[in-house]
């Protein structure tokens, strides 16, 4: 059969095809794809930062910091973000022709590394993946980041019988290793493995190749490094969210919750950061650095290690097996939500925890091949060694999905080989390793369901749209499963604090300042909730309040324009003019593009612009 043959081009037809069909229908239906939170929005303001001529990301969302969540996709994102209001249906585009060529790679060197058949389960399970193509849905750097480690899966692989093995050497492996870290810096702990294949298979001028590689791989650093260095004065390679993802991933409420979560910051990107920096702050009596906020947060994820270390080590393995979970954990974007809003995502029927599965299986039958242990073996095991330190959240686990495609097709060959070769017993050995694989991976306790979670998503977009009652539906939703999921933990405050929003949106200030105050009663550390606190004190009347609630956030954190902002808007009510003006003077000072009240900027004499 001719078609038979070609997997590559009809499997990425496939993923095209399924993507478009699931995601147009989710556009349509989902409203937290038109109105971001989270990762996404900050995704997608960045983009647009970068396409108005901010290509450094110096005077935008990004500025006066080095980058907090990965550079490359931004950059990717900004021709298709700025021309358009709401960029949905371009994203999904790309998406759709990213995870064609994802497909296509990956069947392509499954097909080196094993045979047809393996190409064929390699092409479907990214085709089809059911994580991939639900997160091709949003704005988020899954498909990126799973296009670039197939392009190192194709490098490690061997170079077609009789043909150039151009695309398959160390100037290759490199490239798509190291631009693969400016998606996901997961990929610098598959370079030594990349290395060794490299020495090892060459019978000259093996140190060349090694360093070809490295020298490749550590150019494609060298953007982001010198970008940070120049905005910062640190030699900050990727991100400075290291040590807080790693704290985030590894405290007693994370434990507790199975799932990232931390007593010491929120999860939203920008006030993660800006509350990390004012507790160190707090710490050190002075400014931090930001090597110092990151290196504090690590710090403390090493001394819960030595204050729990039988809790922790469990865990650490608790996390390690989760990798093979069935839960696909979400983080901006859930699972759950997104079928509840656009059922045709079922499409994509391929789950992650069965492809892991057969991916370790087809690991150790392939375990003497230097070229699968240090190629597609090394980038699935860089995945499991990252997400055992940080969290295994669907977004972080799916870019491995190609990795794991490729090595679960060595599974599926091996077992045809094998049944036609008489030794039908290992067929069923490989069978038999999949399922216990798979079984142990689903055996409780799983990651947390994160319910109220996706509730809370769902109220905040609807408190966005101004949809005031059905956003108040969702937050009693989130309040009730949260008490049937933890019938023994005390209720949270994010669901007070959008609910003092909301109420704020009905002009009910009041309510609002009630809310609010009962949500910072039990997390006192929201600087942004009480700053929304500020100024429904305010709008209601209650100047002093609104004083006070903006000022311990400007002496928490002095460098925070916004606080700034409200505290002069507060003192103007109360006709302390030349005070406000100060306020106004540093805010702008700190960000010239922070928002300040038309009116309170004319009656102190400064210009709106």
């Amino acid at each position: 059969m001719p078609l038979f043959d070609h997997p590559a081009p009809l499997c990425a037809v496939a993923a095209v095809v399924v993507r478009l069909i699931a995601g147009l229908q989710a556009i349509s239906q989902n409203p937290l794809l038109s109105n971001r939170q989270l990762d996404s929005a900050y995704y997608v303001a960045w983009a647009r930062d970068i396409g108005g001529g901010d290509v450094t990301s110096a005077h935008g969302i990004a500025a006066r910091s080095p980058f907090i969540l990965n550079p490359l996709y931004a950059y990717v994102l900004a021709p298709v973000t700025a021309p358009f209001a709401d960029p949905a249906v371009p994203v999904l585009v790309l998406h759709a022709v990213l995870a064609a060529a994802t497909t296509a790679l990956a069947a392509v060197a499954a097909r080196r590394f094993f045979g047809t058949a393996a190409a064929w389960t390699a092409g479907v399970a990214v085709a089809l993946s059911t994580a991939l193509v639900q997160l091709d849905t949003h704005v988020a750097v899954s498909g990126l980041a799973a296009l670039l480690t197939a392009g190192a899966v194709f490098a490690s692989a061997p170079a077609k019988d009789g043909a150039s093995a151009r695309g398959h050497g160390p100037l290759a492996a490199g490239l798509w290793l190291g631009i693969g870290a400016l998606a996901r810096p997961i990929t610098p702990l598959a370079l030594p493995f990349f290395a060794w294949n490299e020495w090892k298979r060459r019978s000259s001028r093996r140190l060349a190749g090694v360093v070809l590689l490295v020298a490749t791989f550590a150019a494609c650093a060298l953007p982001s490094l010198l970008r940070n260095w120049a905005v910062t004065g640190e030699p900050i390679v990727y991100t400075s969210a290291s040590g807080l993802n790693l704290e985030i991933g590894n405290n007693p409420l994370s434990r507790k919750f199975r799932t990232m979560v931390s007593p010491l910051t929120h999860f939203e990107p920008v006030e993660m950061h800006r509350e990390a920096r004012a507790l160190v702050a707090r710490e050190l009596g002075r400014e931090p650095t930001f090597s110092e906020v990151s290196g504090y947060f690590t710090r403390e994820a090493i001394e819960e290690f030595r204050r729990e270390p039988a809790a922790s080590a469990a865990f650490y393995a608790q996390k390690a097996r989760w990798f093979w979970s069935p839960a696909e954990v979400p983080s901006s974007a859930s699972l759950a939500t997104d079928l509840r809003f656009a059922p045709l995502l079922r499409l994509a029927f391929v789950p992650t925890w069965f492809i892991a599965a057969a991916a370790l299986v087809g690991l150790i039958v392939h375990r003497r091949r230097r070229d699968v242990v240090c190629g597609p073996g090394a980038l699935m095991l860089a995945h499991v060694a990252v997400l055992t330190l940080v969290f295994p959240l669907s977004h972080y686990r799916s870019p491995a999905i190609p990795a794991l495609a490729v090595l679960a097709g060595g599974a599926v060959q091996a077992a045809i080989v094998a049944w036609h070769a008489g030794t039908k017993r290992a067929t069923w050995t490989i069978v038999a390793g999949v399922a216990a694989i798979t079984a142990l991976g689903a055996v409780p306790p799983q990651p947390a369901r994160l319910r109220e979670a996706d509730a809370m998503l769902l109220a905040m977009n609807c408190r966005d749209r101004g949809e005031h009652d059905r956003a108040v539906v969702y937050v009693h939703e989130a309040m009730d499963v949260f008490r049937e999921d933890w019938p023994d933990e005390p209720e949270r405050a994010l669901p007070w604090v959008v609910l003092g929003e909301i109420e704020a949106g009905r002009k009910q200030y009041r309510d609002a300042i009630a809310a609010f105050e009962r949500g910072l009663a039990i997390e006192p550390g929201r600087m942004f909730q009480r700053l929304e606190l500020s100024r429904a004190a305010r709008m209601g009347g209650d100047f002093a309040l609104a004083e006070s609630a903006a000022r311990r956030v400007v002496d928490d954190a002095p460098d925070f324009a916004l606080a700034h902002a409200v505290l002069g808007e507060a003192l103007v009510m109360m006709q302390r003019l030349s005070e406000a003006r100060r306020e106004f003077e540093i805010a702008r000072s700190l960000d010239p593009r922070v928002p300040i009240d038309a009116d309170a900027l004319r009656r102190v004499g400064l210009p709106v612009h």
